[in-house]
């Protein structure tokens, strides 16, 4: 009698095994034919903001005639991966075949130059490397010689880069300059250089030193710096050399 019921029990178990195999395996089925079904292929791309022809050809490539439920992190990090200039995406899914991308783009903040031209932005990612070709007005940062090639979509993170960058902040936030070049070769030795004067500021006490230059620049030369080779401001005595 025992045997009837365990071997009963047993039966039911595998048939009810069987069906959950095979609901299971009918679910995939009618998911994938639900996926693939023409209304929910994507058929139409719009974009939000200025967005580069590179970037618009590869999302066409990507998406174009493929089911709309793709995996939006996939597809952002292989876009910021192809795309260092990228900052942020949105990606907007309208169903049943619409896809709407809003792209922000990291802007030139600063190039940097070694043996390549590095274009950063303000996180020291690096957007643009060329070799030998400066960008535009884009002021300079000169380093003489970085310890490494850097790649595009890395942060350039040398510690004289990020000083420079720091301080050129701080240029523009707190100052009425707009140096063309700022050289970095040595951090003791930090300088900028403005409409052919050279500004020598040294590795601290920024905000001091810039408060003291552009009082010594309005009282004795009325901002009028063109008659001068340098500023150093380095030490407790100011020098000025003259051209």
């Amino acid at each position: 009698m025992r045997k009837n019921v365990f071997k009963k029990k047993l039966f039911f178990g595998f048939v009810i095994f069987v069906i959950l195999i095979l609901i299971f395996s009918f679910s995939l089925w009618l998911k994938k034919k639900f996926y693939g079904l023409a209304c929910f292929k994507v058929k139409k791309i719009e974009f939000r903001g200025n967005i580069d022809e590179g970037i618009k050809k590869y999302i066409f490539s990507s998406l174009k005639g493929k089911p709309i439920f793709f995996n939006l992190d996939s597809l952002y990090k292989e876009m910021l991966k192809h795309f260092p200039s990228i900052k942020e995406i949105r990606i907007l899914k309208k169903f049943p075949s619409t896809i709407v991308f809003k792209v922000e783009k990291r802007k030139p903040f600063l190039q940097v130059r070694d043996d390549y031209i590095y274009v950063i932005d303000e996180e020291l990612k690096i957007i643009g490397k060329t070799r030998g070709i400066l960008k535009g007005n884009l002021p300079v940062v000169e380093v003489g010689r970085l310890k490494k090639e850097f790649s595009l979509g890395e942060r350039l993170g040398e510690e004289r880069v990020r000083e420079a960058v720091q301080f050129f902040k701080i240029l523009k936030k707190e100052t009425k300059f707009s140096p063309q070049v700022i050289l970095a070769y040595r951090l003791n030795s930090l300088s900028f250089v403005e409409k052919g004067t050279k500004f020598i500021i040294g590795g601290k006490d920024w905000h001091k030193k810039l408060e003291i230059l552009e009082s010594i620049l309005k009282e004795k030369f009325d901002n009028d710096f063109g008659s001068l080779r340098y500023v150093d401001l380095r030490e407790e005595r100011i020098y000025i050399g003259r051209k």
